[in-house]
């Protein structure tokens, strides 16, 4: 027990230490100030909005004002900050100027940071033809058609729209339809479509609304797809021994089938008979006369 103590006290003075360090300090006051720019986009791209115009043009403010902070001007006053939090470290005989290193370490942390915007959104602007699902645009549709957004949608798609015209005109009667301007969300839509079998009549507008269900616009998006994914690596992992493990990931990834059985109002019956019916259980749910 003593020697756990021990263990988790040594531990702790060496995170202590690290967090007092002048490095540690230095990157703080780098990306602290990375940070607040880069919230504002990324709560912008957590609305999943349709408006990729709008998300473009925070992208590249975003970009630029990161870009004016690649400076020696901004090196210098983070360097001195950091001075003046910890004690800057004492140059070794492989590293006799700390000051060289740490704007080295400076640019390099910008560059690729902008990299990595350019390289995540770099195939952006060809989601344009997304704002013909906004729904929250379809009364301005009105008047002024949204053909850039179309043209964009038959140079990404043109193996999957063939008709173009027939597309045109069911968007026009849908933009035109004063009952569906105050809709919360495409998803309204694609329901209204599925229960009065609007898909029968506007086909070409049902199939595209479809795509763009699919399509993960945001980085918030493509976060849950991956969170899906490390669900279905860990159900893969675990459904080859671990039986209760197996089970519970099947439930994570099914968890809109669940949803929809919860709507069933026999579903929790079932469970009860099916536990009730096993001898062996933890939890006693019929209790024994």
């Amino acid at each position: 027990m003593l020697s756990h103590q021990l263990i988790l006290f040594k531990g702790s003075v060496g995170h202590l230490k690290n967090l007092k360090s002048f490095e540690f300090a230095f990157l703080a006051h780098i990306f602290s100030g990375i940070f607040l720019i880069t919230d504002n986009l990324f709560n912008t791209l957590q609305n999943k909005s349709f408006d990729i115009e709008y998300c473009l043009r925070k992208i590249s403010i975003v970009c630029d004002l990161i870009k004016n902070r690649r400076n020696e001007t901004e090196f210098l006053k983070i360097f001195n900050n950091a001075v003046a939090l910890t004690k800057l470290p004492k140059p070794s005989r492989n590293n006799a100027n700390m000051e060289s290193s740490y704007r080295i370490l400076f640019y390099e942390i910008i560059d690729s940071i902008l990299m990595q915007l350019n390289v995540r959104f770099n195939d952006t602007d060809r989601l344009i033809f997304l704002q013909l699902a906004d729904v929250s645009k379809f009364k301005d549709y009105c008047g002024i058609f949204p053909t850039c957004a179309l043209d964009n949608l038959i140079k990404t798609y043109s193996n999957i729209f063939h008709n173009v015209d027939k597309l045109k005109v069911e968007l026009e009667v849908l933009y035109n339809n004063v009952n569906y301007h105050n809709l919360p969300h495409i998803y309204d839509m694609i329901k209204i479509f599925e229960k009065d079998v609007l898909k029968e009549v506007m086909p070409e507008v049902y199939k595209l609304f479809s795509l763009i269900l699919t399509i993960p616009s945001t980085s918030v998006s493509v976060e849950r797809s991956f969170s899906c994914l490390k669900r279905i690596k860990t159900y893969l992992r675990n459904s080859t021994s671990q039986q209760r493990l197996s089970s519970l990931s099947t439930i994570s990834i099914e968890k809109l089938l669940i949803q929809q059985l919860k709507e069933n109002e026999p579903f929790y019956e079932d469970i009860i008979d099916i536990y009730a019916s096993k001898k062996d259980r933890t939890i006693e749910l019929i209790y024994k006369l």
